[in-house]
């Protein structure tokens, strides 16, 4: 279905890497950044920023890191994955290789140099001990792929030839709780290492939705979430798999691809998509960020990274990068949150409800029609109230309750019949 685009709130730049706003936008129009095509997204333990753009038929892509400007990288020009390791350095996962940079050298592993099986590594992780793993792809005849660890002196390669791996083709690896580490083959299925010991799950054995696993994530309890190449995402417990969603029936998710997913501080779920931007999930509710229910600027979400402060940045396809501070405003303004609004009846015919479970300060309302326009507008300062939507035309709005400050604000969808 075609989206439209609706700008809600105006996104305001502040020149630097601290903000204080609850969205910031970063693009070549309002900032230095020195592109808006965002294709990859990596953020250091001690903030520094690293993007990387796409190359055209004759320019190469290319990597910029922030500290007080953006500079570029000249060393690589493309990055896939990067993870900081607590012995100091940064790992990063490249199409040439695995690069080792401590802020002023970097090292190059690759196939020529060292006993990697192929230079194209599509993943990479690392575990609380600074262990590294990486998933390699085979490129060409002379080069396998497989899987890799590095103990910080060599490189240990497992291959569907000296290992249970059921093929050569890594696409994702991630270094879970307990010293599991989970790897996503290509068409494969999912390998689980525990130590010596491997486990395979793919849709011949197990219950798993999908053979080919892109992205992972693990809650403080321990519930693994997957999401695969056909769309599906599912939760594993150790035992039991549940289907968030699959291939063929999405629930109450976007249907796009999930491009990325991680927890954060207070264990939620964040997850973004690839034509449907992202969501938070906090353990009972999924609140979904749009371009049509919120600031983000495009619904074409690459990549999500968490800050140190517990920011979330967010990377888009066409439009820079996005900063967004969900704590932003908490203690003033908690009154408006979703769990606090109950809006009935959904479709309305006349009279639509509004109710604050408690209500501690004025909330402007506004109701756009599917075109972006604005069709009522109010304040609010009781905790119920009835908007006549009779003159409305049949058809999907949205409600939007914005705080009288205007640094927070919620969206909720209707059906006037």
């Amino acid at each position: 279905m075609k989206k439209f685009l609706l700008s809600l709130i105006v996104l305001v730049f502040i020149t630097g890497i601290a903000f204080s706003q609850e969205w910031v936008l970063l693009n070549t129009a309002n900032s230095d950044i020195p592109s808006d095509k965002i294709i990859s997204l990596g953020i250091t333990d001690n903030d520094v920023i690293y993007i990387g753009t796409p190359g055209g038929l004759v320019d190469p892509s290319h990597v910029y890191e922030y500290t007080d400007s953006w500079n570029e990288m000249d060393w690589f020009s493309e990055f896939k994955n990067m993870k900081s390791s607590p012995l100091g350095h940064l790992a990063i996962a490249t199409g040439k290789g695995v690069f080792h940079y401590d802020g002023t050298t970097h090292t190059l592993f690759n196939e020529d140099n060292s006993n990697l099986t192929a230079s194209n590594i599509s993943d990479i992780d690392i575990d609380s001990d600074g262990t590294e793993y990486i998933g390699m792809t085979a490129s060409g005849l002379l080069f396998t792929g497989g899987f890799g660890i590095y103990d910080g002196s060599f490189w240990a390669i497992y291959n569907d030839g000296n290992s249970p791996l059921p093929v050569d083709n890594v696409i994702s690896v991630f270094a879970g709780q307990s010293g599991v580490v989970w790897i996503g083959t290509q068409n494969a299925g999912l390998m689980k290492k525990d130590g010596s010991d491997w486990e395979l799950f793919n849709t011949e054995n197990s219950n798993i939705p999908g053979d080919t696993p892109i992205h992972f994530a693990q809650s403080a309890s321990g519930m693994l979430w997957i999401s695969f190449s056909n769309g599906s995402i599912a939760t594993f417990n150790g035992s039991d798999w549940t289907y968030i969603r699959t291939d063929n029936e999405p629930g109450n998710l976007p249907e796009s691809n999930v491009t990325d997913m991680l927890f954060d501080a207070g264990n939620n779920l964040w997850m973004s998509f690839e034509s449907d931007g992202f969501a938070k999930y906090d353990g009972v509710d999924w609140t979904f960020f749009t371009s049509l229910l919120s600031p983000l600027p495009s619904d074409n979400v690459t990549g999500l990274e968490l800050s140190s402060d517990g920011e979330l940045w967010i990377g888009t396809r066409l439009n820079g990068l996005v900063v967004y501070d969900p704590d932003f405003g908490m203690a003033i303004d908690d009154f408006l949150s979703p769990e606090n609004i109950v809006m009935y009846p959904n479709p309305v015919d006349v009279n639509l409800v509004v109710k604050f479970k408690e209500l501690t300060g004025k909330a402007g309302l506004y109701i756009y029609n599917l075109t972006g326009q604005l069709v009522f507008q109010e304040q609010i300062n009781e905790p119920l109230s009835q908007i006549n939507c009779s003159e409305l035309q049949s058809g999907y709005y949205t409600l939007q309750l914005k705080t009288e400050k205007g640094s927070k604000s919620v969206a909720k969808a209707f059906i006037k019949r």
